[in-house]
């Protein structure tokens, strides 16, 4: 009997905004110590670049990752995930394997289930794999119908599947928990983007039975993108220690003087509830609502009037790009306007 936790898409930086996301090693040792966890299967993107990582991030990873083998002595295996596709023709985390974790780019076949990382032609990639006899398939891909953030459907695979047999399936690439079409999404340990606003999960599978698992809540900060017309609303959200808020402040041309006082209001608020505010967008606009957003689709009205240099400066600040780089893609769009 064999306990496995499937876990995916951590995508892991070196940001300093999200050092969140490496508190999932902790709660990953925690998760296994009490559950008895013999096998790890990580099913893809546990880093969000592909290649040309800093030294930091890899000897982060290393030490965490060992730590982990040092603990709980499990099994680790990790799936290539699409974004880590090589630039060149070489899989950038392949030399895992020499310290003893199995870090998988080929369809591999582990304990009778088929392990299938990230292929941009499936139908062509997996043409001859034999799925007879084999208990179940964890993979990382996108298939159509899919759920994503905003409650927008994936009406197209991106990379056209093949028609799967009827067995447990598993696979990371989509981060909103979901069973479509005989696929179990994973899900993530923690959110990434700012309109990731559903629980936060492990699986954990015993090899018996594939066919059931048992959900491991985890527990992680927010990030949201909140459209606001008045700070003092601020106070009546739900918002803890740690979470991180992007403010589109919709502004009247009558509010326009009192927009520093606004602006300061929301500092103050974010420091007494020790929220981390990674950007404050003023938004002019006629008519307002002075309603609390309750949905995503509250929150993300407006975002078209953001300014075309501002979404490539704040794009660049998330990406940890440099600043003649964003200066160089600000000028290439204000050539083409």
């Amino acid at each position: 009997m064999n306990n496995i936790l499937l876990s995916a898409d951590w995508h892991l930086t070196d940001n300093d905004i999200e050092k969140y996301r490496w508190n999932v090693f902790d709660v990953l040792i925690k998760t296994s110590i009490e559950n008895q966890v013999n096998t790890i299967i990580l099913s893809g993107d546990i880093f969000d670049r592909r290649d040309k990582h800093p030294g930091t991030l890899i000897n982060s990873f290393i030490n965490a990752i060992l730590d982990i083998k040092q603990k709980i002595n499990a099994e680790i295996l990790i799936l290539a995930g699409n974004h880590d596709t090589p630039l060149k023709n070489t899989y950038y985390w392949s030399f895992l394997n020499s310290i003893g974790i199995k870090y998988i780019w080929n369809p591999e076949l582990f304990n009778d289930v088929y392990l299938l990382p990230f292929s941009p032609n499936p139908v062509e990639d997996w043409k001859e794999l034999d799925f007879n006899n084999v208990k179940a398939i964890i993979m990382h891909q996108t298939i159509a119908g899919a759920v994503v953030d905003g409650d927008r459907v994936i009406t197209d695979a991106p990379h056209p599947m093949p028609k799967l047999p009827d067995i447990p399936i598993y696979s990371g690439d989509i981060h909103r928990p979901q069973f479509i079409q005989g696929v179990t999404y994973i899900g993530v340990p923690h959110p990434t983007r700012f309109s990731e606003d559903w629980p936060n999960r492990f699986l954990l599978i015993n090899d018996v039975d594939w066919s059931t698992y048992k959900e491991i809540p985890i527990e992680s900060i927010r990030r949201c993108v909140l459209e606001i017309s008045n700070a003092a609303v601020l106070n009546q959200t739900e918002f803890k220690k740690g979470d991180q808020l992007r403010i589109k402040f919709k502004l009247t041309n009558r509010g326009l003087a009192l927009w520093p006082t606004e602006e300061q209001a929301i500092r103050e608020w974010a420091k007494q509830k020790e929220v981390t505010i990674v950007s404050i967008e003023a938004i002019l606009v006629d008519n307002i609502d002075t309603s609390i957003p309750t949905s995503n689709a509250e929150i993300d009205a407006g975002v078209e009037l953001m300014p075309a240099d501002q979404i490539i400066r704040t794009f660049g600040e998330e990406e940890s790009l440099s600043q003649e780089i964003i200066d160089f893609g600000i000028k290439l769009v204000q050539e083409c306007q």
